[in-house]
């Protein structure tokens, strides 16, 4: 799922987890593009969920970032969606926030991220921001399920 919203779904896009407080984050997301020249376009909101297979009941959306299928519906998910006019796909890229909202800030790595891979993401997210990158929970099991499908193969 993860590598469906990257640029090139393709190749092995990992993300992050960030867990906020929705009103906090409302409210900075007004600063996101004064504190970022290098947004283009700031596009936020809630995600419309459907039943693919019955495509009458497919609403057009302007973006399809924010439409999905109706199995995640009880994700309750809130998108933000942001065009770098600078920035590669390859690139790490980095919004700035206000300083007073990082304390409540909790962001996961993606859980097929190497140790080193997490390793590298976390020193460089603490050197730029007062923040921690957590190990995902889901590590131990993506690491287990890569153990015994390496094991039958």
């Amino acid at each position: 799922m993860w590598r469906s919203y990257g640029a090139n779904y393709q190749q092995n896009c990992k993300g992050f987890l960030v867990r906020v407080k929705l009103d906090e984050f409302i409210d900075e997301l007004s600063k996101i593009e004064s504190k970022n020249s290098h947004i283009s376009k700031l596009v936020y909101g809630n995600v419309s969920y459907y039943d693919f297979n019955k495509e009458n009941n497919i609403q057009k959306v302007k973006y399809p970032g924010f439409r999905k299928h109706e199995s995640f519906k009880d994700e309750s998910e809130f998108r933000l969606i942001c065009y770098d006019k600078e920035s590669t796909f390859n690139d790490n890229n980095y919004l700035k926030l206000s300083s007073w909202f990082y304390e409540g800030i909790r962001i996961s790595a993606h859980p097929e991220f190497s140790l080193t891979e997490y390793h590298d993401f976390r020193v460089d997210l603490e050197s730029k921001f007062d923040v921690s990158l957590e190990l995902s929970e889901l590590y131990i099991w993506y690491k287990l399920k890569e153990t015994l499908k390496n094991r039958i193969s």
